[in-house]
C-alpha cells in the first residue's frame, strides 16, 4: 500500500493539514473501494450459485399448466 501512495503523491507526506487530508482521502477511498467490491462480488456469487434453483422453482410453478396443455394438444398431427 505504501508503494501505491508513493506512486500517487510523488513526494513524502508530512504532517501538514494538506498532507493529512491527502492521507485520509486515500485511506477512505481504499476502504470504500474494497468494501464495495466485496459486497458486489459476494452478491454476484450468490446470484450465480442460486440461478439454477430459481429457474427450477419458476418452471415448477408452471408444471400444472404445462400438463393441462399437453393433454389438450395430444392429438398433434405433426
Amino acid at each position: 500500500m505504501k508503494w501505491l501512495r508513493i506512486l500517487m503523491f510523488r513526494k513524502p507526506l508530512g504532517n501538514s493539514i494538506d498532507d493529512v487530508k491527502s492521507r485520509l482521502i486515500f485511506i477512505f477511498s481504499v476502504i470504500a473501494l474494497t468494501s464495495s467490491s466485496l459486497v458486489f462480488f459476494s452478491f454476484s456469487l450468490h446470484l450465480i450459485f442460486n440461478e439454477n434453483t430459481q429457474i427450477e422453482r419458476h418452471l415448477m410453478s408452471f408444471e400444472s399448466i404445462a400438463k393441462d396443455h399437453f393433454t389438450l394438444v395430444k392429438d398433434d398431427f405433426s
